[in-house]
């Protein structure tokens, strides 16, 4: 069991973990066991609106506070549950499912704290499948290029740039993302998707001021499984239909079909990668 930290501790600590618990997960116990193992202390809170007498458990063992959303689950309300639940200026949603290394806190701090009209931080990932880490993937690859215009750091603050890293697809790994909760105190994720509500959030944040400062290391797995989100809504073609919707609106009729079409493909060997 972790210690209890005191009062005065809590208060110094600037950033919170929300790990949003969906039903039972096998890999909670591993993603909060990156979480504890942080350089850089940080708060950790498990929210769920599928409270189970497993949940409880493991918050139990952790002493880590428990808070349930009475909302019927849903990944937007649970998110915007989430975020509403943390206290500190900074926050990322842990996916219960991922790892994240021992720096990402440190580094990530750094990153927003560049200037303090940042909105959002993030980092490259790596892949975690089968147990075993994948950084040099076709599709991750893609994403690096997508996000080429933000190695040079005085891209961070441009709407233009932050809005055409974005036109080609999400390359930013929504778990990576520290938000500044200061600045986003009125931030909503959209409860129109499923999927690429994280797609849809990015777009219309890169329409206000303030910076998407981006670390170019891989701090944290991203979990690819059976049981995450992204592999059922590729199963049930929700990924698929969603990707069509946001291109439609970036792109005229012939460009947007073309690039769903191209996105369409690769979904198709996508458990081969």
């Amino acid at each position: 069991m972790t210690k209890q930290m005191n009062k005065k501790e809590e208060e110094l600590l600037e950033h919170t973990f929300v790990i949003p618990c969906y039903k039972d997960s096998s890999f909670l116990p591993e993603c909060i066991e990156s979480l504890l193992g942080q350089t850089k202390k940080s708060n950790i809170l498990l929210t769920t609106a599928t409270p189970s007498e497993y949940i409880t458990n493991i918050a139990d063992k952790y002493n880590i506070p428990l808070i349930v959303n009475k909302r019927a689950p849903g990944i937007a309300s649970d998110w915007n549950f989430s975020l509403n639940s943390c206290k500190t200026q900074y926050c990322t949603l842990a996916h219960q499912d991922d790892i994240y290394f021992p720096e990402y806190t440190e580094q990530m701090l750094k990153a927003i704290k560049r200037t303090s009209q940042n909105l959002i931080a993030f980092c490259d990932y790596e892949e975690l499948k089968n147990n075993s880490s994948r950084f040099w993937l076709t599709y991750l690859t893609v994403k690096r290029i997508l996000l080429l215009p933000f190695y040079l750091k005085h891209n961070w603050q441009s709407i233009f740039v932050k809005r055409a890293i974005l036109c080609m697809g999400c390359p930013i790994c929504c778990p990576s993302v520290i938000f500044n909760l200061d600045v986003l105190k009125d931030f909503q994720f959209s409860s129109e998707y499923t999927i690429n509500l994280d797609w849809n959030a990015w777009l219309e944040l890169s329409k206000k001021e303030g910076g998407f400062s981006f670390v170019p290391k891989p701090l944290m797995q991203h979990r690819i499984s059976s049981e995450c989100e992204t592999s059922m809504g590729l199963n049930e073609n929700r990924r698929q239909n969603e990707d069509k919707i946001i291109f439609h609106r970036l792109w005229p009729k012939y460009i947007a079909s073309l690039l769903a079409k191209t996105y369409e493909f690769c979904y198709a060997n996508f458990k081969d990668k």
